[in-house]
Parts: structure tokens; sequence; C-alpha cells
């Protein structure tokens, strides 16, 4: 089955300042938000945000893992926006029975990369891609919105190959 390489879809787990201001962007440019937050009236403050700016139809708020998975596409595509901690790890083991080969979790949460690479650990076993993504501040947001989106779409397969599905396959590395 062959997987489109651009990303139309992806999650924010984690929708508080940060995470919030990444949805949006990501939102402003096209893709598809699905939230999830433990705190709802979190996720009700950045839909309402996003309706104010038009964006609405591009964000849905989902309360269980499953449900989020089942917003997204192939690959799904996570990107976190945590608190330190343990709090990561939690997520991972509750998204891991919807995880498949091929699915990319991306760590903005400004995280012990140890941590990381600890979580990694878990998922390589299912080929699922797990790495930090750098977040930079920009005071232009356009410039700043391009920098997120434009590597998802076009620097997330360092390979010669154009079918994602060839890449998992043939268990080739691609990094963030």
């Amino acid at each position: 089955m062959a997987h489109d390489t651009e990303i139309r879809k992806l999650a924010m787990i984690g929708c508080g300042s940060m995470g919030g201001g990444m949805a949006l962007l990501f939102a402003e440019h096209g893709i598809t938000v699905s939230l999830n937050d433990p705190s709802e009236e979190t996720m009700d403050q950045l839909l309402a945000t996003a309706k104010k700016n038009g964006l609405q139809d591009r964000m849905q708020k989902h309360g269980s893992y499953e449900d989020l998975c089942k917003s997204l596409g192939s690959p799904k595509v996570f990107v976190f926006s945590l608190p330190h901690g343990t709090v990561g790890d939690s997520v991972v083991d509750g998204l891991h029975p919807y995880l498949t080969k091929g699915d990319i979790i991306m760590d903005a949460s400004n995280e012990n990369w140890q941590n990381t690479q600890r979580r990694q650990g878990k998922l390589i076993p299912q080929y699922v891609r797990c790495g930090v993504f750098l977040f930079l501040v920009y005071l232009d947001t356009e410039y700043c919105a391009s920098m997120l989106v434009q590597p998802f779409q076009k620097a997330l397969v360092r390979s010669s190959s154009k079918n994602l599905a060839d890449i998992v396959d043939r268990e080739e590395a691609y990094t963030i």
C-alpha cells in the first residue's frame, strides 16, 4: 500500500501555550490538526482561538487515543508538546496499541534527549520513528510556520525513493 509523503493531518498531543501555538500554525498552513490534551478547557480555548481566526474546520478535539488515531492518515504523525518527565512515557504507552509501521512521533517538548531515546527503544519493534523536534521562535510567524511545515513535507524522508511505503519496507531511517 503506497503512502503519500505529504502530511495533511497530524495530532497535537499537549495543547497548552506551545502546543496550541504550533497547532494554529499547522492549521494556518493547511494541515488538519487533531487535538488531544487532558484538559478539555485547554482544547476548548484553542478551538475558540481557531474559530476567531477562521481555522475551525482544520481542528478537532479527541478525548481518547483510539479516536485520535482514527482521525489521522497513514502514516500517523504525532507532535508532542508535553511537560517534562514521565508524561511522554505515559502517552507513548497509551498510543502503542494504535501505532503501525511507519508512524512518526516528534517530541517538541524540549525534553531531555535521553528520555526521547528511551521512548524510541520502545517503538523500534513497530518501525515507529520518534525523535526530538527543535522548535525555533521567530518574530515573523509566516517564516516560523514555514519552518515547521516545510520540514515535515519536504525534508521528512531522506531517501531517493518517493514512496514512503518503500522506505519503511526497506527500514530506511528518516529523521526530522
